[in-house]
């Protein structure tokens, strides 16, 4: 379901609300919603979860750090554009 409202555009509000319902989160779960910022271009967000997951004991995956580490490099292409 997450998924499915991050592929629909603007509809990450949708997704986190849906999220933050969530009783019993997983890596998939966690990692989907970070796509899910990621896709709606909203790059800074998809740090927090992170945190938030590592925080709480989970192990990321190769599949979330992949996640991670590409919503830093736009967020420091986003800075270079800016400074340059």
């Amino acid at each position: 379901m997450i998924d499915g409202y991050a592929k629909l555009g603007n509809n990450a509000e949708f997704a986190e609300c849906l999220f933050n319902q969530m009783l019993a989160r997983d890596i998939i779960s966690w990692t989907t919603m970070m796509n899910c910022y990621s896709r709606n271009k909203r790059y800074r967000d998809v740090l927090a979860p992170f945190h938030d997951m590592i925080s709480k004991g989970m192990i990321s995956d190769a599949v979330t750090i992949s996640t991670v580490i590409s919503a830093c490099a736009h967020l420091w292409m986003h800075y270079a554009w800016l400074t340059y």
